[in-house]
């Protein structure tokens, strides 16, 4: 789930000729001209790409919204019958 939330960000740099590379555990590594940077999710990503002037697909925020569920999901004791 967290390595499909980069597809926006990697068909645009793929068509732009940047070189990536998408290192486990689901993130993201770009090879910049001007140096290398890894980011942790895909937000980090998108906000850090806008900042350099890609045009990047509206991407949210999954690891928050993993963590949202993976926190209400409990568990529920059997009855004793």
């Amino acid at each position: 789930m967290r390595r499909k939330a980069y597809a926006g960000i990697l068909k645009d740099l793929k068509t732009k000729g940047i070189r990536f590379q998408t290192p486990h555990p689901a993130k993201l590594k770009v090879f910049f001209e001007n140096g290398t940077k890894i980011y942790e999710s895909a937000a980090d990503a998108a906000k850090d790409l806008k900042k350099r002037g890609f045009s990047v697909e509206n991407v949210k925020d999954l690891d928050s919204t993993y963590w949202k569920q993976q926190n209400t999901a409990s568990w529920k004791r059997a009855s004793a019958d």
